[in-house]
Order: structure tokens, then sequence, then C-alpha cells
């Protein structure tokens, strides 16, 4: 079963090479692609010379800052376009750890989840070094966290989902993907990952984006009933 990474990147010249060779290297039935928002840093140039070393890589360039919403989005539609049974998502930062791939993957590849959302608050996960405000953006909702820097489902799952009406572009892309998931009957599951602010590297968040997850998160869940989540797996 064929799996495929979209990766969104902005700014991360530093992150995407390791990154790239660290996911690729973590399980190998796993495709990257990369979609890149054009910058002055060169992240997208780095991800093109990688491509050359790889024929499990691609990238996609976009003009200008338009945000990792999306750039999900794209990913989504090239993965759909494509004979991948498996689409995860993972932020450029190393959140989570490539090595937590394989425990995402492995539920819904046992047909044990429709959606595994990778959670630093269910039981094993952890964060170190985070200021306050990045702990407090992901709160909230029928799961322990909304904004976990990743969410993985099989193909079937993504395409009952009505991706046009998503509108979060920001860090509330992925709290509004888990409800949207919920509310069509998917079964999510919880999967804790780690992550360090070293790690991450240094991510810069305006107070709209800090605003967005939790507005995404009311504005969902106001008038509808709490779904059932299906569990959590720790480490």
């Amino acid at each position: 079963m064929r799996s495929i990474v979209i990766i969104p990147t902005y700014n991360e010249r530093e992150r995407v090479g390791p990154l790239v060779s660290a996911v690729l290297m973590a399980d190998t039935a796993l495709d990257i692609l990369v979609v890149d928002d054009i910058w002055a840093d060169g992240s997208g140039a780095i991800a093109d010379g990688s491509v050359r070393h790889s024929d499990r890589e691609r990238v996609r360039h976009r003009p200008g800052e338009v945000g990792p919403g999306a750039a999900y989005l794209v990913g989504f539609a090239y993965a759909l376009s494509r004979d991948y049974r498996c689409i995860r998502e993972m932020d450029a930062g190393f959140s989570p750890d490539p090595a937590d791939l394989p425990r995402l993957l492995a539920p819904v590849r046992a047909g044990a989840a429709d959606l595994a959302a990778g959670s630093r608050r269910a039981p094993g996960g952890r964060t170190r070094g985070w200021p306050a405000h990045r702990r407090i953006i992901g709160l909230g909702g029928p799961v322990r966290e909304l904004t976990g820097g990743c969410n993985c489902c099989p193909r079937r799952a993504l395409e009952q989902l009505d991706l046009g009406a998503v509108r979060a572009s920001d860090h509330g892309f992925r709290g509004e993907l888990t409800y949207r998931a919920l509310h069509t009957g998917s079964r999510v599951l919880e999967v804790s990952i780690g992550c360090t602010e070293r790690r991450c590297g240094r991510v810069g968040m305006s107070g709209r984006i800090v605003a967005e997850a939790p507005a995404v998160v009311w504005r969902l869940r106001f008038g509808r009933p709490t779904p059932r989540v299906a569990g959590e797996v720790a480490r």
C-alpha cells in the first residue's frame, strides 16, 4: 500500500533537506510531496535538488505566502489524482519526529481508524520548550489536540470530505479537517507524538494565526452534537 506525506514549506531552508531524508528512511512505502510557497530563503530550490536523488519525492511550487492549509489542499488533490491509499500531512518542523511515522500509519493501514491524529497531549505525547501561546492554540474539542502537526487518513475517508468547504488556512486547518471527518462518521484515533521547540525551529505566529484555531473549533462545534472519538494510542 503506497502512502504519501504532504509537507508544506515556507522559509524552511535549514530543515527541508534533513526532514525529507528522515521521512524517506522511516518507511520504504512512503513517498513525499513538498508544496513550497516560493520565498527568498531558497527552500524550494533545496527540495528540487533532493528530487534528483530520489524517485519517491515530488515538489510543487506556489508563488507567495498562501498558508499551510491551502498547501495541504494542493497535496490532497495531487494524492487523490494518483493511486495512493494512505495520505498524511506533516509540517516541516520535525513535528512529529519522522521516526513516529510508522506508528501513525499503522492503524490506518490496518483499517482500525479513518483518521490518525497526532497528539502531543495524548498519553506518552510531549512538548518541551514551548511558549504558552503554542500550548494554548491546540486546545478544545472532542480530541485532546487539534493542531498536532499531522493527520493521516485512508483515501476513502478523504474522498468523503467536502474539501472545497474548508476555510481555515493556518493552524486551524487540522482542527477543521478533524471536525469535518468526525461529522462524516469517520473513526478518529489519537496517536501520541512528541516535539521540542529546538527541532521545530523558530515559528512566527501572528495574533491572527493564534486566534484562528480556537475560532475554527468553536465555529464548528456550535449547534452540533459532540461526536465520539475512536480512542487513543500511547507510546
